[in-house]
């Protein structure tokens, strides 16, 4: 059975105002590993959205709607959206409000 993460780590990255890369890291959907074991699929987007230039980290939304990325720049989000685009997939690029 997996483990259920901490909080802990993404609130301590939160509450200090860390770095994206610190915060995304410490991001995790706990229904992840058992969609995942069900529908390889997820898996295999997730690394393949992983392995896009730019992007930090890819995960699945709650109860597995969609896979995003938390990407370092607005550009690199669009390039990523547009692989996945030619690909056959519905994919968009979005941004974060400040």
């Amino acid at each position: 059975q997996p483990r259920i993460p901490s909080a802990t780590p993404l609130i301590v990255a939160l509450q200090e105002n860390a770095f994206v890369r610190s915060i995304t890291k410490a991001m995790a959907n706990n229904l992840e590993p058992a969609a995942s074991y069900l529908l390889k699929e997820i898996a295999n987007m997730k690394q393949l959205l992983s392995s896009k230039p730019g992007v930090i980290h890819a995960m699945l939304t709650g109860s597995g709607s969609t896979i995003f990325g938390v990407c370092e720049d607005a550009a690199s989000a669009q390039q990523a959206a547009n692989d996945f685009r030619a690909q056959g997939y519905w994919a968009c690029a979005a941004t974060t409000c400040d």
